[in-house]
Order: C-alpha cells, then structure tokens, then sequence
C-alpha cells in the first residue's frame, strides 16, 4: 500500500524515493541535528559537528556538514536489498527495510534529536564504527559515546541491553 497524497519531490529525505546515484539506498539525509544514510543493515546515524570547507581562495567554495557515521540502528542479520518510505508528515519520514525474515521501521524527523524504532524478525542492535564508551546501563536504558558523541537508547520496559564489542543489543523484552 503506497500512502496517501502527493509525493514530496524536493524533501530533506526525498533522495530515498528518488535514487540517482545510490539506487537502493539513496543518498545521507541531512535533518540537522542528525544526519542519517540508508544502508542494507540498517538506519546510519551521524552527529557531525566539524565543517568542511571546499574550493579556492578565488574558485567557488562549499561550506557543509558531511556525514560520517557514528552508528548503525537496526535488527540483528538484517540485509535488506533496499529502503522504502512507509509514511511521511510535514517534518518526519518513516523509511522501512525488509530482507523477508526481518523488518526495521523507522521515524526520523528534520530537527529532531531522537529516532523511533520498530523491528521485527530478531534482536534491535546498535552497530557502531568504534568500539563504544558505555557510560549508563541501567534496565531499557543505555547511554553510550562514539566519536565523541553522546547517544541513549531507550528499549520498552522490561528489556536490557547488552554490549559486546562494536554491537549494543536487546531482546526489547519481547
């Protein structure tokens, strides 16, 4: 089911509908604060913080933002040949990934500092580029710092999470 309305064609997150270069993924979503990649496992999440500057002193210059990836939100085993946009509102978009065994849906939303999650199929799991400073694991909670950047996790009441190398996991109590 495709959802209703006429589909954005110029959105922050429009690249996801519309794959040039990137055919199943599409390119970073940059909804500032965070900026976020479509990938096969998953949703990529960047907090950057150091600009870019490109060009000359008298060519035309750029000033941004990359994306550089802290971590990776998703369910454990999942490969997904591509994204898919479930839903979307004036400031959020939920894209949607399935491999046929397990499913992530996500909302994300242009100036919002959090993410919400739905997966089935196994384990949600944090993958992330380094190896991660947990700081707070206290029950549904876990608080964790990657690139020197501070992120929470918050997972349904009743359920841990556990670290292991690059991977943060839960059973989300079911």
């Amino acid at each position: 089911n495709a959802p209703a309305g006429a589909v954005p064609t110029n959105d922050w997150w429009s690249s996801i509908l519309y794959k040039k270069t990137d055919c199943a993924y599409g390119e970073p979503l940059h909804a500032h604060p965070l900026s976020y990649d479509a990938l096969n496992t998953g949703l990529g999440f960047s907090y950057n913080t150091s600009p870019v500057i490109s060009g000359t002193a008298t060519g035309v210059g750029e000033f941004h933002y990359p994306y550089r990836q802290d971590f990776i939100a998703g369910v454990a085993g999942l490969n997904s040949p591509d994204v898919k946009v479930d839903g979307w509102t004036d400031w959020t978009v939920t894209p949607f990934w399935s491999d046929g065994a397990r499913t992530v849906k996500a909302t994300i939303g242009h100036g919002l500092p959090f993410a919400y999650f739905r997966v089935t199929g196994g384990n949600a799991q944090l993958t992330t580029v380094a190896t991660p400073t947990v700081w707070s694991n206290s029950g549904s909670t876990i608080g964790y710092t990657v690139n020197s950047h501070d992120y929470v996790a918050y997972a349904p009441a009743g359920a841990t999470w556990t670290v292991s190398g690059n991977a943060i996991s839960s059973t989300l109590a079911g």
